[in-house]
């Protein structure tokens, strides 16, 4: 059982196969039934509706999170070995000062 989330069907349940693996992709069977005889309405279809829209931004905002974590952590990995290196420098350059005495 799949859920269809179209504008003319949000919600709505059918039946479908998945079809049969042929090299990378699949091949259709042409089976398909509704499960939910009737389509969704009224209150409950702008509802559906709405739902859909809200988890659909949600998974954006999500996404968009996910992205600035990962650009933070980059940054910051970044820092970590940019302080590393000066850190190495400074030590040569006391080796360095050390030699001229």
């Amino acid at each position: 059982i799949v859920r269809a989330w179209t504008r003319e069907n949000p919600g709505r349940r059918f039946l479908s196969c998945r079809g049969r693996r042929v090299g990378g992709g699949f091949e259709s069977c042409n089976f398909f039934h509704w499960y939910d005889l009737e389509k969704p309405h009224g209150w409950q279809y702008l509802a559906l509706l709405e739902v859909h829209d809200t988890i659909r931004e949600q998974k954006n905002e999500l996404a968009n999170l996910r992205e600035k974590v990962r650009c933070v952590n980059h940054v910051s990995e970044n820092l970590e070995i940019s302080s590393e290196l000066m850190e190495s420098i400074k030590q040569k350059n006391e080796k360095v000062e050390a030699l001229k005495i």
